[in-house]
């Protein structure tokens, strides 16, 4: 159209308009070559997918491999953006075809994941499926990640996870998916290329200013990771490169112009530096690492804008580089395997007996080999059979093909009795899946009673024996112990969910714990308390299991609390890579200061006894809660003993 079709209502002006701006609703009928493929893209899928896989697979090493989730979402931005320009270069762009088109190649693959997991977590302990419920509304309606934003979960808490938790950032994506041609095709139409690249950039940026404004160093950062608006930034830097090379002949989907091998020379150069920047990032981040949120993650997506320029352009060596078979191959099927693999590593990390000796990194590995060759063979298959048929087909595709094999019965009644087992298994386990864990129920318990006090109607009644009697109960120290009003106890989940038996032992004590709560949380609480003149003689300091903690920050915490203060350091227990560095350093500081600082090495006495632990292997059970208090109360018997 070249202009509006007035009508004599202001409906009717509206009308046109819209249809003016969004090029009509209908396909044109013409028939119109094919776009070229853009070269190098599905390499560059495969690589992201391969640093997610190491990232959830082996949280020994200390890596930032959910970089390649920010990879992915700089190429579909470019990639959506490009096919939304093309059509409406060619006055073919349907909102309704976009949209269903997007459905068909998403939808299949999530249901198809999410009946094949039920299927087997059915015979799992349901453990395994807490919180099923809002998993699969959230992956099914694609709110998942403002889900977990309302229910608190942490995306970095990879003791018990979630078995869909990788599915917030299809949420991510279908919600871009949904909005951006209601905003591209106006600016399309209203604005040249250039600067609707320049306005697309804008919005970048006030992305990443969000991101920055809510980050706060020391807290959980999924928020931020999961906000739609906090994490828009890649998706827009890809869509605004798209707006750009549109313009420009080397790269466009049309009639594209072949560059100079110079020209290509230095594309290949630029391309090779991009990828080793993200390998570098990768390697030398971590997702505890503040600069991560979100420079680094932006940083991720800019050199993925990089890699994008040097690898579509027409003719591109870097392109062809990244086309070789094995990584186009995984790349075409990059995104089933990224669906699978989440889910399949929680079910092996669940479901195989580890021998005692098998060291956490031995595990990691295996985990790692075993989720990434069943995830590839699941993806490969859900390729070939649902998915490619749905997208090139159409939603009825796989009925047809059903109706086609009655002629050979035996293939039509297997899938029938394959998806209604499926359905069923679905069913069974949304029915028994528990809506929390053990461990949340055992951190709940203990927020139940951390505001009490002993002698309340609904406190815990009578003294508390514990499992055997502590150190200063068989050999009674020359001084006494220090009563509960003179202790105070700052600490995380773990302390939370022991508060009870901390209140019996110490009546009085007063105990500030938190889930999730870092180690900066807490030395910045007890600043402002020593500030304020509001610490006790004897401090209890149990955050060391949520983050990798220095000498210098431990020397900062001696500082908050002063010379006159008794500081126990309790020691965090947890199969994460940064637990023994942390402890060594937690040990060595306690040996350099023994005047004023105790060591209640609750990952030692733990560790014979692991079934007095909740399923994550982190936070005790009753029993469990014995042990930890009892390592409080022999590393105060140390003190007092004379």
């Amino acid at each position: 159209m070249s202009g509006f079709d007035i009508d004599s209502t202001g409906l009717g002006v509206v009308r046109s308009a819209w249809r003016w701006l969004m090029g009509g609703f209908k396909a044109s009928t013409n028939q119109v070559e094919h776009a070229r493929r853009f070269s190098g893209l599905d390499g560059l899928r495969a690589l992201s997918v391969v640093a997610v896989l190491c990232y959830h697979a082996l949280p020994q090493l200390p890596n930032a491999g959910f970089l390649g989730v920010d990879v992915f979402f700089m190429l579909s931005g470019f990639l959506i953006t490009s096919l939304v320009i093309d059509q409406v270069e060619q006055h073919r762009f349907s909102l309704a075809n976009f949209w269903d088109r997007r459905l068909r190649r998403i939808l299949p693959a999530v249901v198809v994941m999410i009946l094949g997991i039920s299927l087997v977590v059915i015979w799992l302990d349901p453990g395994i499926m807490h919180g099923l419920r809002r998993q699969v509304l959230g992956s099914l309606t694609f709110s998942y990640n403002w889900l977990d934003i309302s229910a608190s979960t942490s995306y970095f808490d990879q003791f018990q996870p979630e078995l869909f938790r990788n599915l917030w950032s299809l949420a991510v994506e279908m919600q871009f998916y949904l909005v951006w041609p209601l905003l591209l095709v106006p600016l399309l139409r209203l604005v040249r290329r250039t600067a609707t690249a320049v306005v697309i950039w804008l919005g970048a940026g006030v992305s990443v200013f969000f991101a920055a404004w809510l980050f706060h160093p020391g807290a959980d950062p999924t928020r931020v990771y999961f906000g739609t608006d906090t994490h828009a930034f890649g998706l827009l830097l890809g869509a605004g490169l798209a707006c750009l090379l549109a313009t420009m002949p080397r790269w466009r989907m049309r009639d594209a112009v072949t560059p100079s091998k110079r020209v290509n020379g230095l594309l290949l150069l630029a391309g090779t530096a991009a990828i080793g920047g993200i390998v570098l990032a990768i390697c030398l981040l971590n997702d505890a690492n503040p600069f991560v949120y979100p420079w680094g993650l932006l940083g991720a997506s800019g050199l993925a804008c990089v890699a994008v320029l040097a690898a579509s352009v027409n003719g591109s060596w870097f392109g062809r580089a990244l086309d070789v078979a094995p990584l186009r191959w995984v790349g075409e099927r990059s995104y089933g395997v990224y669906l699978w693999h989440w889910p399949v590593a929680v079910i092996v990390a669940a479901a195989v007996p580890w021998p005692q000796a098998a060291s956490p990194m031995t595990r990691d590995l295996i985990t790692l080999a075993a989720s990434l060759t069943l995830s590839i063979g699941l993806a490969a298959a859900s390729y070939w059979l649902v998915e490619t048929p749905i997208r090139q087909r159409g939603w009825l595709a796989l009925f047809k093909r059903w109706g086609a094999t009655l002629k050979t019965r035996l293939p039509a009644v297997v899938k029938m009795v394959v998806l209604g087992a499926s359905l069923a298994g679905l069913v069974a386990c949304l029915v028994v899946a528990p809506a929390k864990s053990d461990t949340q129920l055992l951190v709940e318990q203990g927020e139940q009673t951390a505001g009490q006090q002993l002698g309340a109607p609904d406190s815990p009644a009578g003294p508390h024996q514990l499992i055997w009697p502590p150190l200063w109960t068989r050999w009674p120290p020359p001084r006494p112990m220090p009563p509960g009003s003179e202790i105070y106890a700052i600490g995380d989940s773990v302390m939370l969910g022991c508060s009870d038996v901390l209140k019996q032992q110490f009546p009085g004590i007063k105990i500030d714990a938190k889930v999730s709560r870092s180690f900066i949380a807490g030395l910045g609480i007890l600043q402002n308390m020593a500030q304020s003149k509001g610490l006790r003689p004897v401090v209890i300091f149990g955050l060391f299991t949520n983050g990798v903690v220095d000498d210098a920050g431990l020397n900062r915490l001696l500082s908050a609390v002063g010379p006159g203060t008794t500081l126990v350091l309790v020691t965090g227990h947890a199969d994460r890579r940064w637990i023994p560095p942390t402890n060594k350093a937690v040990r060595l500081f306690v040996s350099q200061h023994p005047q004023n600082v105790l060591l209640a090495d609750w990952d030692v006495a733990i560790k014979p006894y692991s079934k007095w632990l909740a399923g994550d292997g982190i936070h005790p059970n009753i029993p469990g809660r014995d042990v930890y208090v009892q390592t409080i109360l022999d590393a105060l018997h140390h003190k007092f003993r004379g």
